[in-house]
């Protein structure tokens, strides 16, 4: 199996860190923490722009050593990254559709991070990063967040999985664009107050670049968090099938398009859900981005999200222009059976869940 499909692979998986022990730790211990792992990470180079970011044992080690706020993100620092800017809509192809704007830094160790803007929902957060280094970067360099949390109006939500793709850019600032989904669906009100919070950063898996607790404030209403998102909400009140899928929800954005759906435990196991989204006249977009499945509060089925990456389709905007002025667009979900060894992924064997599902579109953007 090829890199590639081994990062295809990854990013299908869900990492469920709800269950590991909220402990705190003192400084030295996460320090002996960290000298440990560090010396027992071995991490193969990559000669990749962009690559699928995955926050593994990294993510999960740091969720015991969470503390809340430390310092505030600063609008004011000045250095190469205070006049670098590139956003959702940069990393997408340059699609400049709207986001919310945060362009927020702050220092740890002797780096700097921005937080250049996000799209934000009940469900998830995604963002775009820029990482400034004292030191000259290259093309296999990278950075993770050891970890991280929502906090909103007051209510603290742990992350449950994430994904995403970074590059460096041409004047040597690091960017990463990362998708964060929530432990649980958070409540937003008509105004809000959140907090996105980080705790230390690591270069390359192994090196400790900084153990800071810090914040970035996205406090705001939710038609601006989530960059004028359409959302179709089919009736939720409506008791779920053990035996079908049931779609929950359809979120449009050309940045963030998703389907959240809850499907049956015997298809999801092992095996790859796929998604896609049909047009009245047959054009099918199938959801390209990183996909997760987890266990349901509803017995028997298991909750799917899938995500769509517009950026990848040549048509793209036009794409997703056609999509949203339909009155109703239709879903259909597949699976396609792991391989029991290592191998390639078998699309001849690419078999749909049921009949297609349609769901009206509502009258315009929430």
């Amino acid at each position: 199996m090829n890199k590639n499909k081994i990062y295809q692979l990854l990013n299908q998986a869900q990492m469920n860190l709800s269950d590991y022990p909220d402990e705190q730790l003192s400084t030295q211990q996460k320090d002996r923490l960290y000298a440990q792992f560090q010396a027992s990470v071995v991490q193969e180079k990559t000669k990749s722009y962009r690559r699928p970011l995955i926050l593994g044992l990294v993510l999960a080690i740091a969720l015991l050593t969470l503390t809340p706020w430390g310092q505030q993100a600063s609008a004011s620092v000045k250095s190469l990254i205070d006049t670098t800017h590139f956003t959702l809509s940069a990393s997408a192809g340059d699609m400049d559709e709207k986001t919310f704007p945060v362009g927020q830094t702050i220092q740890m160790g002797d780096h700097q991070v921005k937080l250049e803007d996000a799209l934000l929902d009940e469900n998830s957060v995604t963002a775009s990063f820029l990482v400034e280094s004292p030191q000259t970067l290259s093309d296999q360099d990278f950075y993770d967040f050891v970890g991280m949390a929502i906090a909103v109006n007051g209510k603290t939500t742990r992350i449950s999985s994430a994904a995403g793709s970074a590059r460096l850019l041409d004047n040597g600032i690091y960017q990463t664009t990362m998708t964060y989904s929530f432990d649980e669906p958070v409540e937003l009100q008509t105004n809000n107050q959140i907090y996105l919070q980080i705790s230390g950063l690591m270069k390359n898996a192994k090196e400790v670049i900084s153990m800071t607790d810090a914040a970035f404030d996205l406090s705001g209403r939710p038609e601006d968090l989530n960059g004028g998102t359409r959302y179709i909400n089919p009736n939720k009140d409506t008791p779920a099938k053990a035996d079908a899928v049931n779609i929950q929800a359809v979120k449009l954005h050309p940045l963030k398009t998703q389907i959240q759906a809850q499907i049956p435990e015997a298809d999801a196991k092992d095996a790859m859900i796929e998604a896609d989204l049909i047009l009245p006249d047959g054009r099918r977009l199938t959801l390209t981005g990183a996909s997760e499945m987890k266990a349901s509060t509803t017995a028997g089925l298991v909750d799917f999200q899938a995500n769509f990456d517009f950026s990848g389709d040549a048509r793209s905007k036009e794409t997703y222009q056609d999509l949203i002025k339909q009155d109703a667009i239709q879903v259909e979900l597949f699976k396609i059976p792991l391989p029991e060894e290592s191998g390639r992924i078998a699309r001849d064997q690419r078999t749909s869940l049921g009949e297609p599902v349609t769901v009206e579109l509502d009258g315009g953007r929430q």
